[in-house]
């Protein structure tokens, strides 16, 4: 994880590379760049704390170590004893997934879909509503996320096509 400062928004960044996790309850900006990979943001609207993990592998059809928080159970459970190790409570948790693109034309295994499948799986398994599912495609996104104003911001790095949602 980079730290580094937002003179446009006057707000600490903070940017995740692959595997990384983040929370705070702190303004602040947490961003990442995602292709294949999948960011999952957790939100707790009634306490203003947030967090992001940055999902590298599914840990399907693997037999090695998936305890790393580079594999979607395992980025997903260390998120959330991070939430809750900041009084934040699940049964207030919103969910933004966003990635999992198709970054490979010649491959027949889809990295990205199972990276989403895992997650999305995860979430409903622990009743955690999603509320934005940007997934898919075949081109990259920046994510930024704005735990204390649940803001997120998804750039299509093909086209630069901005979205983003706020509830």
């Amino acid at each position: 994880m980079i730290l580094k400062h937002n003179h446009t928004a006057g707000k600490p960044l903070l940017f995740l590379n692959p595997g990384d996790i983040y929370v705070c309850k702190d303004d602040c900006i947490i961003e990442t760049v995602l292709g294949s990979c999948v960011a999952v943001a957790l939100w707790d609207p009634i306490n203003k704390i947030g967090g992001m993990n940055h999902i590298v592998l599914s840990g399907l059809n693997t037999s090695a170590n998936t305890n790393s928080p580079r594999f979607a159970t395992a980025a997903m459970e260390i998120l959330a004893r991070e939430m809750i190790s900041m009084n934040s409570k699940m049964t207030h948790w919103k969910s933004f997934v966003i990635g999992g693109a198709q970054q490979f034309n010649n491959s027949s295994y889809n990295v990205g879909s199972d990276n989403v499948m895992v997650a999305k799986k995860w979430l409903d398994a622990n009743n955690i509503p999603i509320k934005l599912l940007d997934v898919g495609g075949t081109t990259g996104r920046l994510v930024k996320f704005e735990p204390v104003a649940g803001r997120i911001k998804i750039i299509n790095l093909n086209n630069s096509l901005l979205r983003g949602k706020k509830w």
